[in-house]
């Protein structure tokens, strides 16, 4: 006899047509970027004590540059291809909620990549321009700076988070394709 909860999830599958899967270049995109934002969190300026030691704030300010042009190049890839691959049929709230959410992992990405190069320029001794007296000797600038591109990092990450829980859904409740068009069918064959 099904239980109460058994019959909730099966009402919630989706019993249209899937989604369309990304091609190749989309889903390296994706897991080139979902990767190197996961080695970030926990390989960053702070835990390098970049405002501190000029060489590992260089090496954070290539990689946040490096990082920032390679989701400008998935977004202008996604632009290209849709954004969205959740299926034509599927529920007005969870298209809504889709675009937000990409809306804000991209934006809150630019606020964290831009705000990383103020940080470089605005630390003593800047790395972008070790002569800008004027900009290095600002510190409460360079603290609401700091805050905000903290703020905006643990945001981001928890968007993340919210996105991987949203596939999750798409995998195990909706099963509607969502997760094979990035993911491809790998480890659930068949």
């Amino acid at each position: 006899m099904p239980t109460r909860f058994s019959q909730v999830l099966r009402a919630l599958r989706h019993a249209g047509a899937t989604a369309r899967p990304h091609g190749r270049i989309g889903r390296l995109l994706h897991g080139a970027t979902g990767a190197l934002l996961v080695y970030n969190f926990f390989v960053n300026g702070e835990t390098r004590n970049a405002l501190f030691d000029p060489a590992a704030m260089r090496s954070e300010l290539v990689f946040g540059v490096a990082l920032g042009l390679l989701f400008l190049l998935r977004w202008a890839w996604m632009r290209r291809q849709g954004h969205s691959r959740l299926p034509a049929d599927a529920p007005a709230w969870e298209q809504r909620l889709s675009r937000w959410a990409h809306r804000a992992i991209y934006g809150l990405l630019a606020y964290v990549v831009l705000s990383g190069v103020a940080i470089a320029g605005l630390r003593p001794g800047a790395v972008i321009d070790p002569e800008a007296v004027f900009f290095a000797s600002d510190q409460p600038l360079l603290n609401f700076v700091l805050d905000t591109h903290a703020a905006a990092a643990n945001l981001l990450l928890l968007l993340i988070l919210m996105h991987v829980l949203a596939a999750l859904w798409h995998l195990f409740v909706r099963r509607d394709g969502v997760w094979q068009s990035m993911i491809g069918r790998w480890p659930w064959r068949g």
